[in-house]
């Protein structure tokens, strides 16, 4: 892969993290919402927070990994 093709691979994984992310902003704002409803399943909602946060956890590490095999260093801030 040359220097172009990881450029465009890192590009689209932190373009698919921020999509992540923002669904998790998503799913955190509904769950807020939901406290002030008691009918509501809370647990439903925390259930799905925690799988995507796994999700954007296993992205940044496939990032990670990729990265190093091809030796590159890059700090995540």
């Amino acid at each position: 892969m040359n220097e172009l093709e990881m450029i465009d691979f890192i590009t689209k994984e932190i373009e698919d993290l921020q999509t992540i992310e923002h669904y998790l902003m998503q799913e955190i704002a509904s769950v807020e919402v939901a406290s002030n409803d008691k009918e509501f399943n809370t647990k439903m909602n925390i259930d799905r927070l925690y799988f995507l946060n796994n999700c954007l956890s296993n992205e940044i590490k496939e990032m990670k990994r990729f990265l190093k095999e091809k030796k590159v260093n890059f700090e995540v801030e």
